[in-house]
């Protein structure tokens, strides 16, 4: 059995949230331009020209001018194209801007979770839909609550086996309403996904403790009802279960969020791909004394002090991962009103990959991959992250252009972006050998399974919007250092073979190696008489003390390695 416990504490009223308008589409096939006055009609003409464009007759007030752009055209990256000339003064999209939404909840001032993720400004974009159910696997709801009842759809009861979804803890309730209460209603509270709709599904007991079984049943149960997000405020991560019936949730299309659990304790186990483990975090952004940590951790969101519906049909404050994993839910319930496409593991890895990345740089065992962020979150489900024409920035760190590298190396890669940097991809030689979803972006190159020589890494960044950036190096690989068995060539130039010499001989040497030639030396009838490291080798032999007849000259040569060079015996006499 799970069990779970509810810490309720009092929470005090932050200031209100702040509103404003913001730029959240353009336009299709329209920009805005203004010329410089300098600009004659001809230059205007040509430059609207080469676009396949054509220019309104009516302005866009102080003589900007509006141009219709053909079919399938660029809006973003024909303005760039147009803010490049001399001859214009600004360029940009047709932005549409929205009225910020601004609830009217009385106590939505005493939320402080709303401005932390960011929920006010997803409002602006999609405020859910009745279409997106978010099952709440607990102890029920209170189906007469004011910021509630309107809110639920028929669910069932697998503790009793009957259809009777009225909370019998306390526990559901609360959840409930961290992820959908009703919203700009003059009452209350606000949800974050409010527009959705929430379907109790009773799991617990009457002293809020939920079987792996009842709770595998209901993910089934929901999944086969076309239910696209469900909440389960218990850290039942280690039931293979209860992760089981997530992943046939998550093949249905869904997303299931979960609790960490408020243990204060490092879980070992690894990812839960089905799951995303929802850790908490306090009003300064740090994660909660109490929350769970470690390697499972998907996100992190807020869970202390937060303030929710109670099951008494008023408000309270509450600590624990409990209250986070709600916020979570609701989130994804926005990103599926927003592009009800999405499947379930898309909708899973942008609510990743959308956070505020804080603590560790990237993924780490305490935030995840950063506390949830439902702007973005929406951004990119929508596709408003897809009006990003930015590609990200890519480097390597190391090793450097034309380093040689051998045994096992890592290969490091700094990639930056206006939003989000998605992964990152390496390749070797035009051939993908990895990819990373968070800094530090590395791979880790066994260099002996490729031959010597010189090889070509590529980098490449994606963002959310698709945009791609790229980098390439090339590094010498040597691991099989080469052992030097050739011998230096040597021969003797000077004198010529049956030379007559007087008192003094001249003797050259030519010689050579496929390394270096470390020294040479000359014999006379088979005593050293001379001898030289660098060239041009020439000597200078006296001959005073040879006797009177024929002589013989040998040279040799030496490198580095020690092998050594003879040449060919010259005979001259004196």
């Amino acid at each position: 059995m799970f069990r779970m416990k509810v810490l309720a504490a009092g929470l005090a009223a932050l200031a209100a949230l702040a509103t404003g308008a913001s730029a959240q589409d353009y336009v299709r096939g329209r920009i805005l331009v203004k010329f410089k006055e300098s600009a004659s009609p001809m230059e205007i003409d040509r430059a609207v020209g080469n676009v396949k464009g054509k220019m309104k007759l009516e302005p866009a007030g102080d003589g900007v001018a509006i141009i219709e752009l053909p079919d399938n055209a660029n809006e973003k990256a024909q303005a760039n194209a147009f803010r490049n000339r001399a001859d214009v003064e600004f360029a940009e999209p047709d932005y549409i801007y929205h009225a910020s939404f601004t609830p009217n909840d009385p106590q939505l001032g005493s939320q402080w979770h709303h401005a932390a993720i960011h929920d006010t400004e997803a409002w602006d974009r999609t405020q859910g839909s009745s279409s997106v159910v978010i099952a709440i696997l607990d102890s029920g709801v209170m189906s007469s609550h004011s910021d509630l009842a309107g809110q639920l759809v028929p669910g069932y009861n697998f503790y009793d086996g009957n259809t009777n979804t009225e909370d019998v803890y306390g526990h559901g309730t609360m959840v409930a309403g961290m992820a959908a209460a009703a919203t700009n209603n003059s009452n209350g509270i606000g949800g974050v996904g409010f527009n959705c709709k929430l379907m109790p599904l009773r799991v617990t007991s009457t002293t809020g403790s939920a079987s792996a079984s009842k709770l595998a049943a209901a993910l089934q149960w929901a999944a086969d009802r076309g239910v696209r997000v469900a909440n389960i405020s218990f850290d039942a991560s280690s039931s293979s279960t209860v992760t089981s019936a997530a992943q046939y949730f998550v093949n249905k299309g869904g997303v299931v969020t979960m609790a960490a659990g408020n243990n204060a304790t490092f879980n070992s186990m690894g990812d839960i791909s089905a799951v995303l483990n929802v850790s908490s975090t306090n009003s300064g952004d740090g994660v909660s004394g109490f929350s769970n940590t470690g390697n499972l951790i998907d996100c992190a969101a807020p869970g202390e002090y937060v303030y929710t519906t109670y099951w008494n049909g008023g408000y309270t404050g509450a600590n624990g991962t409990s209250f986070s994993a709600p916020i979570v839910a609701g989130i994804a319930g926005l990103m599926f009103a927003a592009n009800p496409n999405l499947s379930g593991a898309q909708c899973a890895d942008l609510l990743r990959k959308s956070g505020d990345d804080l603590g560790a740089a990237g993924w780490d065992p305490a935030y995840g991959y950063g506390r949830v962020n439902a702007r973005k979150a929406v951004d990119a489900a929508s596709g408003t992250a897809g009006q990003d024409t930015s590609a990200p920035s890519v480097s390597f760190s190391s090793p450097s252009n034309n380093a040689t590298v051998s045994g096992s190396t890592t290969v490091f890669v700094n990639a930056t972006d206006n939003t989000a940097v998605d992964h990152v991809d390496f390749y070797m030689d035009n051939q993908f050998v990895g990819s990373k979803v968070a800094a530090p972006y590395s791979w880790s190159w066994d260099t002996t399974t490729v031959g010597d020589g010189f090889h070509n890494l590529s980098a490449f960044a994606y963002d959310l919007a698709g945009n791609r950036g790229s980098a390439s190096i090339s590094v010498n690989v040597k691991n099989n250092v080469e052992v030097d068995t050739i011998a230096p060539s040597v021969q003797i130039t000077s004198p010529g073979n049956g030379a007559n010499v007087g008192m003094k001989l001249t003797v050259s040497l030519a010689a050579s190696d496929n390394v270096g030639v470390a020294r040479v030396e000359v014999y006379v009838d088979g005593s050293l008489a001379a001898s030289d490291t660098a060239a041009p080798y020439s000597f200078n032999i006296n001959t005073k003390k040879w006797r009177r007849g024929s002589h013989e000259l040998v040279a040799k040569a030496y490198d580095a390695a020690g092998n050594v060079g003879t040449s060919a015996t010259v005979t001259v006499d004196k």
